[in-house]
């Protein structure tokens, strides 16, 4: 199969999947769903597949979610007083759907080799999909954050908006097999959400001693070493294998989505740097509490 794409000069040329679509593991399933299938455009042939997935996330906060929350977490959720409170843990919850949907796309694109390829011309049906349901999650995100903006922080809409204009340019195309390597940053989330729970349970009950400290603890260490590997120390690794990738094509490079890229990429390595700060801040602060702890015991 050959993807009709326009390089720098507007001229078509051609990138041959034809070695990663032999497997039925490479073929979209919802593509004959879409809604333009006849379109060229990368964007309008998976369109049904964005709106569809945006539907679906908000169907799991407004549904799911909260029935989930209420049979984890019982009456700790389903008394809190406010019901802001109560949103932020559907929101949670939300992330915890989307980090399994985020990992089973890293599965299924696994066998693609994003280093043998032209990063500006290559696409897949596969690796569309998996930026169908990446966009579809961040407009989902992003119409959240603004909808309940007191409730969310700016950085985390900020993100949001990265992730969800990195992955619209994988649509012309543009380093689409690359899509799974930034989901892979995911991986620190189930942490991150964990703990918020474990924060959020305890300040609003804080005489019920709900969660034990060693599963605090544990969780709190999972967070910043997953954190660390993957977006300070293996994302950024990436991302200059990725640059690398794109300056061995700089002739045919486009300039605005090219900038675009380098823009987001410093955004989200800064962004991931101020929230390591904050969790060596809360870890300092967690080993004060225990050091104080420890010294009032008789």
């Amino acid at each position: 199969m050959n993807f009709l794409v326009k390089n720098k000069t507007g001229s078509a040329c051609f990138e041959n999947t034809n070695k990663y679509l032999e497997n039925a593991r490479y073929s979209d399933p919802f593509l004959k769903y879409s809604w333009f299938p006849n379109s060229t455009n990368l964007f309008y042939l998976h369109l049904h597949e964005i709106i569809t997935t945006f539907s679906v996330y908000q169907f799991i906060s407004t549904i799911v979610a909260p029935i989930t929350c209420s049979v984890i977490f019982g009456k700790y959720y389903n008394g809190l007083y406010h019901k802001t409170i109560q949103l932020n843990f559907d929101l949670h919850m939300v992330s915890m759907f989307q980090c399994l949907i985020s990992f089973t796309c890293i599965i299924i694109t696994w066998g693609i080799p994003v280093t043998d390829i032209n990063p500006i011309a290559y696409t897949d049906q596969i690796s569309s999909l998996v930026g169908a349901l990446t966009m579809g999650y961040f407009l989902w995100d992003i119409v959240q954050g603004m909808t309940h903006i007191h409730t969310y922080e700016i950085e985390y809409i900020l993100y949001a908006m990265g992730a969800f204009a990195l992955t619209l340019i994988t649509f012309n195309p543009f380093v689409q097999p690359w899509i799974s390597t930034f989901l892979a940053y995911e991986t620190s989330t189930p942490f991150t959400n964990i703990n918020w729970f474990i924060i959020a349970l305890t300040k609003n009950y804080p005489n019920h001693n709900l969660i034990p400290n060693w599963i605090n603890y544990l969780n709190a260490t999972l967070l910043v070493t997953v954190f660390v590997l993957t977006r300070l120390v293996w994302g950024p690794y990436q991302q200059f294998l990725l640059l690398q990738q794109l300056y061995q094509h700089k002739r045919d490079l486009p300039a605005f989505k090219t900038t675009l890229l380098i823009v987001i990429m410093t955004m989200m390595n800064g962004l991931n740097v101020y929230w390591f700060s904050k969790m060596v801040r809360i870890v300092r602060k967690l080993s004060r509490k225990q050091l104080l702890f420890k010294l009032k015991k008789p």
